[in-house]
C-alpha cells in the first residue's frame, strides 16, 4: 500500500486565515456549492419520474425540483441543504419512505401498531429511496 503526502497544507491554512472575511466566505460558498451540485445531480438521477402521470404532482416535477440552499448556522459556519423544494417535498417523503394508501378519511398508525381514524387502508406503497443513497 502506498503512502500519500500532501505538502503545503499549513501554508494553505495560514493563507485562508489571513484572507479577508468577504473573500473567504465567497471561496467557501463556491466550494460548498460545487460539492452540493454533485449530490444534487445524484439525487436527480435517482428520482422517479412518475411514469403513470397520475398523482398529486405533474410528470417529472420531482426530478426538476431538487434544489440547493446555502445556509449559515448561528456560529457562522456555512452548510448546504440539498433536496426537494416546497412544491414536491411532501411527495418526496412519501416516495422516499413509502406510505399507506387510505380511503374514506384519515388513518394513523400508532407506535404500538394499532390504527386510529375513520379511513380504511387499501394498500401500501413501498419505499423508493432516492435521496438517502445519493
Amino acid at each position: 500500500m502506498s503512502e500519500t503526502t500532501i505538502k503545503g497544507m499549513n501554508e494553505l491554512h495560514r493563507k485562508l486565515a489571513q484572507m479577508p472575511t468577504k473573500i473567504h466566505d465567497r471561496v467557501v460558498s463556491k466550494a460548498l456549492r460545487a460539492g452540493a451540485e454533485i449530490v444534487q445531480e445524484a439525487i436527480t438521477e435517482r428520482a422517479p419520474e412518475n411514469a403513470t402521470g397520475g398523482g398529486s404532482i405533474p410528470f417529472g416535477a420531482l426530478r426538476s425540483d431538487i434544489v440547493i440552499h446555502l445556509k449559515r448556522d448561528e456560529d457562522g459556519v456555512q452548510h448546504a441543504i440539498i433536496g426537494p423544494d416546497k412544491e414536491t417535498a411532501h411527495v418526496a417523503r412519501w416516495v422516499e419512505y413509502g406510505h399507506r394508501m387510505v380511503t374514506g378519511g384519515r388513518s394513523y398508525k400508532r407506535p404500538d401498531g394499532k390504527t386510529v381514524g375513520h379511513g380504511t387502508q387499501v394498500g401500501e406503497v413501498p419505499e423508493h429511496p432516492f435521496i438517502r443513497p445519493a
